[in-house]
């Protein structure tokens, strides 16, 4: 029975200290460490504006999709367009495009997994 009442004195010692470590980071500001700013030598290099004097507007351009293909996704890597083309039978690629100059990049086709 002894070294059960030490087991829960102890504990409940534990449970306070713990509390209060909690109350003291809350008043510390440890709740905003998402919001500290990265350093720079750690920051990713962001791409450029898309709007400006540097970046014209480039008008309309084609990807060269033949008929019945349709974009299934749409995503953003290292500042270029990724669009997932599936083609009319059936057969897909990746297309790659520079947003800031609307230039074609190339294209991946999947292959087999093996």
């Amino acid at each position: 029975m002894r070294t059960l009442k030490i087991i829960v004195v102890v504990l409940g010692i534990l449970i306070v200290i713990a509390f209060a470590a909690l109350i003291y980071g809350i008043l510390q500001g440890w709740g905003q460490l998402g919001t500290t700013a990265i350093p720079t030598t750690l920051a990713p290099a962001l791409p450029p504006p898309l709007a400006g004097p540097a970046h014209p507007p480039w008008g309309v351009r084609g990807l060269g999709l033949g008929p019945g293909a349709r974009i299934e996704r749409m995503e953003t890597a290292g500042g270029l367009v990724v669009l997932h083309v599936r083609e009319g039978g059936g057969a897909e690629r990746l297309v790659v495009v520079d947003p800031a100059t609307g230039a074609l990049l190339g294209s991946f086709v999947p292959t087999d997994p093996r």
